[in-house]
């Protein structure tokens, strides 16, 4: 059997995959500032949470950093970002525990994502900015639940963290089947 965690992503995998097949609006990715994508997975004990977004909707801009403010920008963002139990508040009943948190982005080095204290390498002498370039950030958190019964639902609290976020298209797949939704600023509560 494979580890929970490739079992989850296959499971959000899934969900994307018929998300797409079903629904014109989530076949294509649409990088749209202030709007961000999650999908959602209870399999079991597991949770799987994948955030899909532009990087300008966390950060602010969407290109490497190349001052001190924006290297410091990009630590907060990361360190924000890492604070899953924070971002995804669980219903206590269910005794969730975040197991794994992994963030992706073109934008950024390594040092940064993985919440070292390197600073990141300089650019490449005569690099230019490629002003056109819109980067994304994926980021992948897994929850174990002692009590999945329990597990119905949560808060979502992006937008509290992230002020320049203004909607999530949602997308879960769990025991009761799929279900979608739209949240924002004012409706931050996720049920299913």
């Amino acid at each position: 059997m494979p580890p929970p965690a490739k079992l989850s992503f296959a499971l959000i995998g899934i969900l994307v995959t018929s998300a797409s097949l079903s629904s014109p609006a989530w076949a294509t990715h649409a990088h749209v500032h202030g709007k961000a994508k999650l999908d959602v997975a209870v399999d079991g004990q597991i949770l799987s949470v994948h955030l899909d977004s532009p990087l300008e909707s966390l950060l602010g801009f969407e290109h490497t950093p190349n001052n001190a403010a924006q290297v410091q920008q990009a630590r907060e963002m990361v360190a924000k970002l890492r604070n899953g139990s924070a971002l995804f508040a669980l219903p206590a009943a269910a005794a969730c525990q975040l197991e794994q948190v992994s963030i992706e982005t073109d934008a950024l080095a390594p040092s940064l994502l993985d919440g070292g204290t390197q600073p990141p390498p300089p650019p490449p002498t005569g690099a230019k900015k490629e002003a056109s370039k819109h980067d994304d950030l994926d980021a992948d958190y897994i929850f174990r639940c002692a009590h999945p019964s329990a597990l119905t639902g949560m808060e979502i609290q992006l937008f509290q963290y992230f002020p320049r976020l203004h909607q999530l298209k949602i997308q879960v797949a769990g025991p009761h089947g799929q279900n979608a939704a739209t949240l924002s600023p004012a409706k931050t509560r996720l049920n299913w």
